[in-house]
Formats: C-alpha cells, structure tokens, sequence
C-alpha cells in the first residue's frame, strides 16, 4: 500500500484520471452517472477540435447526479505536482456555477473522490 500511496503521489495526470475512473466504476450508484470528456487533442485533431465540439477549459469529468444544492458536479482533475490551471478553465467554473453546477479543482484522484463522496451526500 505504500508504494501506491509513493506512485500515486508523482503520477501522471492520465494515472490520476484511470485511479478516479476505477474507483467510480465501483460505485454502486456513481458507475452509471459520471463521464469523462475527453478534451485532449494531439496532432490534426486540433485542426477539427472546434468543429467536433471540443472547447478549451471544459473540465474533464462530469457527475449527473442532482443534489439538494447542484444539477451535478464538474471537476477538473489535476495531478499533484506541476498543474497549471488555465483562464480557460477558470471560466468554465464560473459559467457552471453560475447556471447552478458544482464545479471544483481537484489535485489528485483521492481530492476528487472526498469531493464526490461529500457531493453524494446531499442527494435528495
């Protein structure tokens, strides 16, 4: 467990996202109602991003569950060391705050997870 705990904190943003995703994925009632959104562009993909409907600073996963509070969560996940967040996405929170989502900043797979348990707390 503490070679994990050692790897897990210099791992790589995508090692963050597959840790969150199998945990969600267990999730008796979350594995039906996250997704991410693959917003990640290599090579000639950029070129056709804004025609696919990719958008810079959407954040890269989405929890459709209502709460007594929130439509649903977004969170933008980062990993521990080396994150930079964007203007970008520092718009995408406000806009989904504003239109009464939670939208959160998370450093590290296990931020996410207190993040989404205290989230699926207050469901109705």
């Amino acid at each position: 467990m503490a070679d994990f705990a050692l790897k897990m904190q210099c791992a790589s943003e995508r090692d963050e996202h597959k840790a969150l995703v199998h945990w969600l994925s267990l999730h008796p009632r979350l594995k039906f109602c996250y997704l991410h959104v693959h917003n990640e562009m290599v090579g000639n993909d950029r070129f056709h991003a804004k025609r696919l409907g990719i958008r810079k600073g959407v954040f890269d996963f989405f929890i459709a569950l209502p709460n007594k509070h929130y439509h649903g969560l977004w969170i933008e996940l980062k990993r521990r060391i080396k994150y930079n967040i964007s203007k970008e996405q520092r718009q995408w929170q406000t806009t989904m705050i504003a239109n009464g989502y939670e939208a959160i900043f998370a450093i590290g797979w296990d931020e996410a997870r207190e993040a989404i348990i205290a989230y699926v707390s207050d469901l109705y």
